[in-house]
């Protein structure tokens, strides 16, 4: 079941961040804390932002800077059900803590078990089970502080697409742990049967991780995607219905690029050209916004888009919560919300 976003209808996508004071700041995601009825946003910079849930689509926000988790990027984030305290992917510094009562950030994995650098920690998810903190390492190239004074991690992002390798890993933090560590995961560490899935964003298809299966082996869940995938959120199955099961939205951040075909068939002269380009002429990418939610077989059961990006584009990060689909943009200066 496919929907489109009407252009101009703000009643379906409300920006939520128009305050002058913040529009120079970039939202990847954005972490709803139902406990409190607060939205938590962190902004390019490490600054770190609250606010009530608007109730209504024309809310105005009542934004409150309440701190700042250091230099670098941080991208994606949740609360942890066990200790409240908010867990942030940083691709600068690696898996870090935020106490949100006496404002300490701890770096809780920079490198894995093997001393292999974490170099793009990207997004993240904890199983409200064991606690366990599962979180991807995006790329080998790390992201470096451009002109403008933020750390790019799209430039990274797309100069590891021109290398045309598979960098990316799921490494899982198991803070119960003696000591505590960043490794892959294991196929028996989580019995609770909670399913996890991960996109790769340069081959437009999201991965399902054999946590529970015997041989813990990785499958397709979809591919052939109109664009590439960035943030993904479980939506847990209904336990009162017998036949729900887990699903996942999927924000595809931009659409599907000729240009980037053209590079690959090129062969290796092709992307080292390209990737040289890059440094003197910004990629051309074309607004694009699009979720999807699909179930634990692949089954497409969602879609909302807006093919031009007339209202929002460049979603990385989406989250269902109470009847809303909460929407972060890399590229943009807001969050934004659908009502369902």
């Amino acid at each position: 079941m496919g929907f489109s976003l009407p252009a101009g209808n703000s009643s379906y996508c409300q920006a939520l961040l128009s305050d002058r004071a913040v529009t120079e700041h970039l939202k990847k995601t954005v972490e709803v804390d139902t406990s409190s009825d607060s939205l938590y946003i962190l902004d390019r910079n490490g600054y770190l932002y609250t606010s009530p849930v608007p109730d209504t689509a024309s809310s105005d926000p009542l934004l409150e800077k309440i701190g700042y988790v250091g230099p670098g990027r941080p991208l994606g984030y949740h609360i942890h059900p066990h200790t409240g305290h908010l867990i942030i992917c940083d691709s600068l510094k690696g898996l870090t803590q935020y106490k949100l009562e006496t404002k300490e950030l701890q770096i809780l994995a920079n490198q894995d078990d093997n001393g292999i650098p974490i170099t793009y920690a990207n997004d993240l998810d904890i199983s409200e089970k064991t606690g366990d903190i599962y979180f991807t390492d995006s790329t080998k190239i790390p992201p470096a502080l451009n002109r403008e004074g933020f750390y790019d991690t799209m430039m990274s992002y797309v100069l590891t697409a021109m290398q045309g390798q598979g960098t990316g890993r799921l490494l899982v933090y198991s803070p119960d742990a003696s000591p505590a560590s960043a490794s892959p995961p294991t196929s028996n560490r989580d019995s609770s049967k909670e399913s996890l899935s991960s996109s790769t964003g340069g081959t437009a298809r999201v991965l399902v991780d054999g946590l529970y299966f015997a041989n813990g082996t990785k499958s397709v869940l979809i591919d052939s995607l109109p664009g590439y995938p960035d943030g993904i959120s479980r939506v847990v199955a209904d336990t009162t219905s017998p036949d729900s099961v887990d699903a996942f939205w999927i924000a595809i951040i931009v659409g599907d690029s000729p240009i980037l075909k053209a590079v690959y068939k090129g062969g290796k002269n092709a992307r080292w050209l390209a990737s040289w380009l890059l440094q003197v002429i910004p990629p051309p990418v074309k607004p694009f916004g699009m979720v999807m939610k699909v179930s634990g077989d692949g089954e497409v059961l969602q879609v909302y888009k807006d093919p031009k990006g007339k209202i929002i584009s460049g979603i990385s990060g989406v989250q269902e919560v109470d009847n809303k689909l909460w929407m972060g943009h890399l590229t943009g200066n807001y969050v934004s919300y659908l009502e369902l």
